[in-house]
């Protein structure tokens, strides 16, 4: 250790002249101190310490921890940590300042927290740059934000806000929107400790030249469903088939999968307006016939108006594994019964009949050297799909995870 070096003994937060013991802020310090044992000796410190001079590989440092040196630089950033983590809590007119005091190369760190008084909102609004639909839309959600007048500023919720509107403006078709075209600005009264929130909600912004312009957010209209199935074979042949209004585009002459069970999971249809939560549940369903290593939706525009824009919709399915297999093996021992061992072994097929059906054959044995066996055989058949002697299959299979199962 330099002479000016100082190993950082402690570190410490204090508010309104107290110590304050909440872990969530001590996680925002960029410099804790050596860990102790027993909260008492720096254990690790000293295994660390025991390597000789220049092992780099030393198994001692390996397992121990370098020693923690006081960095001013780190100190001033952990304070300004603290002191933006209440901002965003509300307490904008916080201060943190710092205390070092050192003793024989060793120093001990405070962090001293003036929080001031929490603001309160006192007014939420918005000015829209028109009046079209889209920001008609913007304003009835607004209306019933839970960020109101009375309610202490916190930027949690401002952000959870953010999200909120945007996956709603999603779901009404607007498929370019996300949470970073809207933003709070915030005007502060000192003197009240009020907060007047103002919600801007930017355009699209395209650059054409050099010369950034302005368009304004447009909803998608699914114009194409194309599902690309990747079987990793040379693509000497492609084949397109449609299924309910679904094109499934594959090598080889027939499918791998069967296609009208993979649009029953695809609720996404031509003519229809982009729903966010429409893609989120044909992922899902997609993913629950875990006949895939990889999902991923892709929308391209393909024509556009004023008003709105012609999308492809396609969805790229990369399979994975058919077969998997496991293998468990457990030792008991029982007060009555004695030692035993027990074990079992699984086979799976994920594709068994190409229409992502999932069969399972699993081997249960066990002996507890008692002369006691147990040994049996299960058998499950998972089919994603209702079946039903009635047909509610078509209904259900087409708007909801279906899921058939035969067990043995």
């Amino acid at each position: 250790m330099g002479e000016n070096q100082y190993l950082l003994s402690q570190s410490s937060i204090s508010l309104k002249g107290a110590k304050v013991k909440n872990k969530e802020l001590y996680t925002l310090l960029k410099q804790k101190p050596n860990k102790k044992f027993l909260g008492i000796a720096p254990l690790y410190l000293g295994i660390y310490n025991l390597a000789k001079e220049g092992g780099k590989e030393s198994y001692f440092k390996r397992i121990g921890e370098a020693p923690v040196i006081l960095n001013y630089r780190l100190a001033r950033k952990s304070a300004s940590q603290l002191e933006l983590h209440y901002k965003n809590n509300g307490y904008f007119d916080t201060e943190v300042i710092y205390n070092v005091s050192t003793k024989k190369h060793k120093a001990n760190i405070d962090f001293i927290i003036n929080s001031g008084q929490k603001y309160i909102i006192n007014k939420v609004f918005f000015n829209p740059e028109s009046n079209n639909e889209f920001h008609q839309q913007i304003q009835s959600l607004i209306t019933n934000t839970p960020i109101r007048k009375g309610k202490f500023y916190n930027y949690k919720t401002l952000e959870a806000e953010r999200v909120r509107i945007a996956e709603s403006i999603q779901n009404l078709g607007y498929y370019k929107f996300n949470k970073e075209f809207i933003y709070f600005l915030a005007d502060t009264n000192q003197l009240e400790k009020k907060v007047n929130l103002n919600i801007i909600v930017k355009s699209i912004e395209r650059n054409a030249n050099g010369t950034t312009i302005q368009e304004k957010h447009k909803k998608g209209v699914i114009g194409v469903v194309n599902v690309h199935l990747d079987t990793k074979k040379p693509k000497a042949f492609i084949d397109t088939v449609s299924i309910q209004g679904i094109n499934f585009i594959h090598n080889g002459l027939t499918p791998p999968f069967n296609l009208n069970r993979l649009a029953e999971k695809i609720i996404l249809r031509q003519g229809s307006t982009y729903n966010k939560n429409f893609v989120d549940n044909s992922y899902q369903a997609l993913s629950e016939l875990k006949n895939f290593k990889k999902i991923s939706f892709e929308f391209t525009p393909i024509n556009s108006d004023s008003e709105k824009d012609i999308l492809s919709a396609d969805i790229y399915l990369i399979p994975g594994k058919k077969i998997a297999y496991t293998i468990e093996v457990e030792a008991t021992t029982n007060p009555k019964l004695k030692e035993g061992i027990s074990g079992s072994a699984s086979l799976s097929h994920y594709n068994i009949f190409k229409g992502a059906e999932h069969l399972q054959l699993t081997f249960k044995g066990s002996n507890n050297f008692n002369n006691i066996k147990e040994n049996g055989v299960i058998m499950n058949l998972a089919i994603p799909s209702l079946i039903s002697p009635i047909k509610l299959n078509r209904v259900l299979n087409k708007n909801s995870r279906t899921k058939t199962i035969f067990s043995t």
